[in-house]
């Protein structure tokens, strides 16, 4: 009888520490893997003046970066379709782009979008 108790101690200790270094481990991935998400995104200023964005361009690339129609982007800003359509419109123009997936890449890439 003595055997098993020590036994089960035995056990329960070897659970708890592999608990232990589990959660070491598992954390540390974690941390790993937000650790790009935790840098803070810096616009790039001087692109935005000289493509003369205003903040509703600005809201509106972010909308669409985020997968969103217009009639999403509409809702989500209280702007009317059209307006929204005119903007995007006008926002390609001024990426020189003529697809919302180039101008995401092109936004990306002059750092004024995440």
């Amino acid at each position: 009888m003595p055997n098993f108790f020590i036994s089960v101690i035995i056990l329960v200790a070897l659970a708890i520490i592999a608990f232990f270094i589990w959660k070491k481990f598992a954390f540390q991935k974690h941390v790993d893997d937000n650790s790009n998400e935790t840098k803070r995104f810096v616009r790039n200023k001087q692109v935005v003046k000289d493509l003369e964005l205003n903040q509703q361009d600005l809201e509106i690339l972010f909308h669409i970066s985020d997968g969103c129609s217009n009639q999403e982007i509409a809702n989500k800003t209280s702007m009317s379709v059209n307006t929204v359509n005119s903007k995007v419109r006008d926002l390609f123009s001024k990426l020189d782009v003529n697809r919302r997936s180039v101008a995401i890449k092109k936004a990306r890439a002059l750092k004024l979008i995440p």
